[in-house]
């Protein structure tokens, strides 16, 4: 600075000691060198030192040592100034010209008026550097008739932020978070002073004080130019926002209408907001309990803001759902033959369990479908994911069909249980379209082959239904009650030989599956004809072929049927008959 009331040879004589005494230390127009740096890291004691040169600064009032440090490596540590007090750097260098004020402040919430991070001087003398009573950043420059202001934008509360302000000339600028903000040109230069400097107060009188964190208070011969000031932001400040990371939350589904969350961030000293079901964020330091929450779908948004003030864009959203309503069972069964097993297919609500019992048996976890002796009582009750248990569980008597077989016949019977209401249920044969369930499950002329019977309860949501798959499988043909004329009568050979096709005699008999039979037509060992014919299951019909017929002779004849399908040969139908003509020509 210009010392006015100083003789010219004094100040030349001041700049030679300042060379002598500060080795290394550049004139204002070289590099910016550090003439001093406090780095706050004491934990205790009343004294703190500037790590270049040793310079003892004294504590004064109450602050708080071993706080919070603004390097986001958590490297040593931070101040926090309360009430009236502060740091007195008695051993301070003088402020040269061209200088630079740095410092790292968290300032708390404002209403105390202009709070001074450093200051040294008067009202008309000297640098003050702080936030004025609306929060805004400013540098006063005593010009000896006054003082001129660079005003900058506020500062946030709560939160660490690089302030630097610079006076190179008549030229002053300001600086946050590494980014210029604001700058100003003084009419003269800066008046000197002799007071002592100081960290959290006014330097003139014990005014103006500092609340909240201060760490690496550093002081610069030179004005440090924006890519500087940025470098040494860029030193402290991790800028890389903050991420949420849940270590406790409520299952997907429970039954409590009390929620509790804990979380930490990938950046310590993170705060937190929270979001409850879209409602207003609040602070949550690292957990959040909720209680008597509804019925339905919640969810929780959580927020990081690291120390710097960075929020991460895309809070990290906790969901689950209170569920306290018990879910419905619904049981389809077969109904066995005797002697058989029967089964039980089972479905509730989406993701739900199931236990079940047999007879007075205990109750143990079990899948669909279950498989039980005929004749026995099956109870099954779901459990959902929130705990809550079926209160009327689904109850069935495997009872007997009797001669009726479900599986390998053509008919197959079933029953129902445990669902809401049997009017809403809908049916499925083999694929088929749904349709309202019929009162009696009993099915029968069915083909032979894979079927399924899927039965649906409208009122469980995204569940397809308890379905049953039976394959009938294809039995060997059995051809029975066969009808056949005993004695073929003709008037006369030539009658025989003139019988039209509608008079032919035909064999009556039924079927229990479709097939074809190899017919053989025998007098005594005598084969007299073959042919191939095919039936149908159920009743079928046989013309006896036109040209065999008009060459059958007198006498006993057999006629034999040999049936087979793609499963096996079955047992050979015979019919006797015998062949009269009651002339001879």
């Amino acid at each position: 600075m210009n010392f006015p009331w100083f003789p010219h040879t004094l100040v030349a004589s001041l700049a030679v000691l300042v060379a002598v005494t500060l080795p290394g230390v550049a004139r204002a127009d070289a590099t910016p060198v550090l003439l001093a740096h406090w780095s706050l890291d004491e934990v205790g004691g009343s004294t703190l030192l500037d790590t270049v040169a040793g310079r003892v600064g004294t504590l004064y009032g109450s602050p708080l040592l071993g706080t919070q440090t603004a390097r986001s490596d958590d490297g040593g540590a931070g101040v926090t100034l309360q009430d009236y007090s502060a740091i007195a750097l008695t051993g301070a260098p003088p402020l040269p010209d061209n200088v630079t004020l740095e410092a790292w402040v968290n300032p708390r919430a404002s209403g105390w008026g202009t709070r001074h991070i450093l200051s040294r001087g008067t009202a008309t003398s000297g640098l003050h550097f702080g936030l004025d009573s609306s929060n805004r950043l400013v540098l006063q420059v005593g010009i000896g008739s006054g003082a001129r202001s660079t005003v900058g934008p506020a500062v946030p509360t709560g939160t660490w932020h690089h302030v630097v302000a610079t006076v190179s000339g008549l030229n002053t600028a300001l600086y946050l978070d590494g980014k210029s903000v604001a700058s100003g040109t003084l009419p003269v230069p800066p008046a000197a002073t002799t007071r002592t400097l100081y960290i959290g107060r006014y330097s003139a009188t014990a005014t103006f004080y500092w609340r909240g964190g201060v760490d690496e208070v550093s002081l610069h011969d030179g004005a440090l130019d924006p890519g500087r000031v940025a470098a040494r932001f860029a030193a402290i400040a991790d800028v890389t926002p903050p991420a949420a990371r849940v270590t406790a939350a409520p299952p997907p589904q429970t039954a409590r209408t009390d929620a509790t969350l804990a979380f930490t961030a990938t950046k310590t000293a993170s705060t937190f907001t929270c979001q409850l079901d879209g409602r207003a964020r609040q602070a949550c330091a690292g957990s959040a309990s909720y209680a008597g929450l509804a019925e339905g779908d919640h969810s929780v948004s959580i927020q990081a803001t690291d120390r710097y003030g960075i929020v991460n864009a895309a809070p990290l959203t906790v969901s689950w759902r209170v569920d306290l309503t018990a879910p419905e069972t619904l049981l389809l069964a077969a109904r066995p033959a005797a002697g058989t097993a029967g089964t039980a297919s089972f479905v509730s609500e989406t993701a739900a369990g199931f236990e079940c019992r047999v007879e007075t048996g205990p109750w143990a976890t079990c899948t669909s479908p279950l498989s039980a002796p005929a004749g026995a009582t099956v109870v099954v009750r779901a459990r959902d994911g929130a705990g809550n248990a079926d209160a009327t569980p689904a109850t069935v008597r495997l009872a007997p069909t009797g001669g009726a077989v479900p599986y390998g016949s053509v008919s197959a019977s079933f029953v129902l249980a445990g669902h809401r209401s049997s009017s809403a249920l809908r049916c499925r044969l083999d694929g088929a379209g749904w349709t309202a369930c019929p009162q009696s499950l009993t099915f029968t002329g069915l083909p032979y082959g894979p079927h399924a019977l899927s039965v649906h309860d409208p009122g469980l949501s995204g569940v397809v239904g308890a379905s049953i798959a039976w394959t009938t499988p294809l039995p060997a043909p059995s051809l029975i009650a066969p009808r056949f004329p005993l004695l073929v009568t003709f008037a006369s050979r030539r009658a025989q030989q003139r019988t039209k096709a509608s008079r032919v005699p035909r064999l009556l008999y039924r079927a229990n599956t479709d097939g074809a039979a190899a017919v053989t037509l025998r007098r005594g060992k005598r084969t007299i004809a073959r042919w191939t014919t095919s039936f149908h299951r159920g009743s079928n019909t046989m013309a006896f072929p036109i040209v065999p017929l008009r060459r059958l002779g007198s006498g006993r004849h057999v006629l034999t049927l040999e049936p087979r399908n793609s499963a096996a040969a079955g047992t050979p139908l015979t019919r006797r008959f015998d062949v009269v003509r009651l002339r001879g020509r």
